[in-house]
């Protein structure tokens, strides 16, 4: 069933037009981070605090951070801040800028 839902997320994402994504993580303290792009396989990092990661996608991206008041993203370009509160668990969507606390 997992996989299933996986293979038709993966075909819905690829019917959406191309669309660059690219996100910059800049870590503000400790967090760990799982992030899928474009309904690729769920890739997992961990950031130390003024470590920076950047993500490029065609389509979309989708990131957990385990606190998501411990970065701050910058999504195409522009500079969206702290996206949650300190310790909060928080799934971030891009485009859309979607966030959603776990």
């Amino acid at each position: 069933p997992a996989a299933e839902r996986q293979s038709a997320m993966a075909e819905e994402i690829t019917k959406l037009p191309i669309n660059p994504q690219e996100v910059i993580i800049q870590a503000l303290d400790h967090v760990n981070i799982l992030f899928r792009v474009d309904g690729g396989p769920l890739e997992r990092i961990k950031l130390k605090p003024e470590e920076v990661h950047a993500i490029k996608g065609n389509k979309k991206i989708a990131i957990d951070f385990s606190d998501g008041g411990a970065v701050n993203l910058i999504h195409n370009g522009k500079d969206r801040g702290v996206p949650g509160k300190l310790g909060q668990q928080l799934k971030v969507v891009f485009p859309g800028y979607s966030k959603t606390p776990m």
